[in-house]
């Protein structure tokens, strides 16, 4: 039986890819912090819903049809890891994209506060 924390979590992928902004973001602080994966090339760090969303609006042109798939999840403390894999299409080239990701979720007062991205799921299950 998986705990709040992670139904949290897989409902909120549930809803990105119904395309649920609203839902997707629900349980987040108004001043979330989202941290890119440092392999990225636009390695930052987003602050707050509407930037965050920016982003995530930003990834849906860049791979018309974007959806995540989780694949793994696990719990320590306030911190929920979520193995993925996204998958979407090329917007120019139709081409089908695959790549595995991991979220570190971490949670302050039952809400999202920082989310983590890592393009090695080693990494990230090391972070957490």
């Amino acid at each position: 039986m998986e705990s709040a924390n992670v139904a949290l979590i897989k409902g909120q992928i549930d809803a990105y890819n119904r395309g649920d902004w609203e839902a997707a973001f629900a349980g987040m602080t108004a001043d979330v912090e989202w941290v890119i994966a440092r392999e990225h090339p636009a390695a930052r760090t987003v602050r707050g819903l509407d930037e965050l969303g920016e982003y995530h609006r930003d990834w849906q042109e860049t791979l018309p049809g974007l959806t995540i798939e989780v694949l793994e999840t696990d719990e320590r403390g306030d911190a929920v890891l979520s193995v993925c894999r996204l998958r979407g299409a090329g917007a120019g080239s139709g081409a089908e994209v695959g790549v595995e990701i991991a979220f570190i979720s971490r949670r302050r007062d039952g809400r999202v506060v920082r989310v983590e991205e890592y393009l090695d799921a080693d990494e990230a299950r090391a972070a957490i």
